[in-house]
Formats: C-alpha cells, structure tokens, sequence
C-alpha cells in the first residue's frame, strides 16, 4: 500500500489519564514484498509529545522472525507482527492487559523523566507526501510544487 511513494505518519495516544500525546514524522514508507517490509521513517517532529519509538527494519511476525534480536522472536513474545528491531518500543498490535488498556513501552517525558504510556487507544493516520516542504500549494495540471509563499 505504501511502497510506491512517501507519506506522513501521524501517531496519537490516549493516556490512561485522558490526556492526549502525539509523534509526527514526515517521511514514512513501507517497502515492498521482498525487502520483507522494510521501514523507512524520517523527519521526526521534535514538537511531539512522546518520543521516536518506531524500531526500522523488517516487518516480523510470529511465524517470519525478521527482527534483528537474534536471541527470541519479538513478534512471538509481544503476541503481534511489527516492526520489533531488536524488540524495541512500540507494538501496538500486543493483546490488551486485562484492565483494558494499551501496554506501549514508547515513552513520554513528565518533570523531565521519562515514563512508559498505558492508555486504552492508539491512532495511526497516514496521508501522502506531495511536497517535500512543509508548506506547499500543488497544481495537479502541471504536476509541480510550488513554494506557498511564490
């Protein structure tokens, strides 16, 4: 689905305290079959309000170990496929824990600490990159972006 150009990826996550954070990166894509679903993800926002917790690699699930831990199959340990690294941060795709809440050991910083997020929801939007900056006015007749400002 999204092998043939870059998107942007959106990440918003619900707090058990109701408060919402957020991660933004503008350059996002997933690589075709036979790079075993490689991510690419760049340009991380540094306004987010939680950290860059994607692990890039290959897509690994429980029965395609392609994570680069070469001790244990982090898709099998976490209970779903992702992109582990070497079982890193974020995996969304985990069962629930029984209070019903989302266990992503991505963080966020409080008094300058970092604390894991527990919360019950997690969105992920993705929309196409059509420029590469971020400000752009696009004429599809042409084909060509254009400075806003021009």
């Amino acid at each position: 689905m999204t092998n043939t150009r870059f998107y942007s990826l959106r990440m918003d996550f619900q707090l058990t305290s109701g408060e919402l954070k957020w991660g933004e990166w503008d350059t996002f894509k997933v690589n075709n079959e036979a790079s075993r679903y490689d991510l690419d993800l760049y340009s991380y926002n540094g306004m987010s309000t939680i950290n860059s917790c994607f692990s890039q690699g290959s897509f690994s699930t429980y029965n395609y170990d392609n994570d680069a831990n070469t001790e244990k199959n982090c898709a099998r340990e976490s209970m779903g496929g992702w992109w582990y690294g070497n079982c890193g941060d974020l995996h969304p795709t985990t069962p629930y824990t029984p209070s019903g809440q989302l266990n992503i050991t991505c963080s966020h910083v409080i008094n300058n600490k970092r604390v894991a997020m527990l919360g019950p929801w997690l969105q992920m939007k993705m929309r196409p990159t059509i420029c590469n900056d971020n400000v752009k006015a696009v004429y599809f007749n042409g084909y060509t972006c254009q400075s806003h400002n021009d």
